[in-house]
């Protein structure tokens, strides 16, 4: 996403844009980006500072850390980047700095829910369904 810098006022420009999560590069082993990502972007100039609130709204497929059954989850994110004019040149390009936000919000180890009981280490039966066969 790319806004020109002297379009800029103090009233907020609404962009919005959806794109392939493939061209981020997002997807990873345990979490897969489903359809579009979508991006809802208000750039606004405020005194030598543009600030853009940022919504990211997406849809995910997530492998569980502890039981490895695969989940569906919404992503819908809120926050604000903030440069300093003197610092842009005639574009200001927020990409990066978008997937980057989006990279920093996935859990360490993502979870179907937050009791999961994940893997017996004996059986590797999934204790959310089954019952442990080891003997004890």
């Amino acid at each position: 996403m790319r806004i020109e810098v002297a379009q800029l006022e103090e009233i907020p420009k609404i962009v919005e844009e959806s794109l392939e999560a493939s061209s981020w590069d997002l997807d990873s082993f345990d979490i897969k980006f489903l359809g579009k990502i979508n991006l809802h972007c208000e750039f606004q100039k405020l005194g030598e500072e543009i600030v853009v609130k940022t919504k990211v709204f997406a849809h995910q497929e997530v492998r569980c850390s502890r039981c490895l059954d695969v989940f569906h989850r919404d992503i819908k994110k809120e926050f604000f980047l903030s440069y300093s004019q003197k610092t842009l040149g005639k574009f200001l390009v927020v990409d990066e700095d978008i997937r980057e936000e989006v990279l920093l919000s996935w859990p360490m180890k993502p979870l179907c829910k937050e009791d999961c009981k994940g893997l017996c280490p004996g059986c590797g039966r999934n204790l959310n369904y089954e019952n442990c066969i080891c003997s004890k």
